[in-house]
Parts: structure tokens; sequence; C-alpha cells
């Protein structure tokens, strides 16, 4: 089954929030997890942020920050709402 999220919604978790590259990286994670699960690609302007920056950036994350990653890719729906809305 294939659900779309709102592209603002995978813009917005792609950002640095408050500064906090650990957060922005789990979250990031989370969302991208979660798409995956659901069979949602990424369209247009999302697809070619991913492409363009986020792709390359991910490979030179330190193995600290691949974990943090794989943390949030293993987040369900439910973790990843709570963590993005906690007090950063």
């Amino acid at each position: 089954m294939r659900h779309d999220l709102p592209s603002a919604t995978v813009t917005f978790l792609f950002t640095d929030i408050e500064g906090s590259t650990e957060r922005a990286v789990r979250l990031y994670g989370a969302a991208d997890g979660l798409m995956k699960t659901m069979e949602a690609p990424l369209w247009g302007l999302d697809q070619l942020i991913v492409e363009q920056h986020v792709a390359p950036a991910g490979e030179g994350l330190t193995d600290d920050l691949r974990r943090v990653l794989e943390k949030g890719a293993a987040m369900s729906v439910d973790e990843a709402v709570a963590y993005a809305l906690e007090e950063a």
C-alpha cells in the first residue's frame, strides 16, 4: 500500500531544528524509515533536495551520527511525532 506524505512535512524533517544536528539527523532517519515502510517515494522538489543535499551529506556522517540515523529509522510514527514535539 502506498501513502504520500505532504511535501512540507518531509521538507520540515530535513531541517536542522534549533541548530541541533543530532535532532535533525534522528528526525530525518524517522521520516525516511517511515516513508520506506509505507512505500511512499519522494517526488519533485523533495527528491531533488535529497539527491543534491541529504544523500551526499549522509556519506560524511560520523559513526555516532549513523547510529542516531538508525535510531530514528527504528522509530514508530507515534515515537517520531512525540520526539518531534519535544522541546529541543
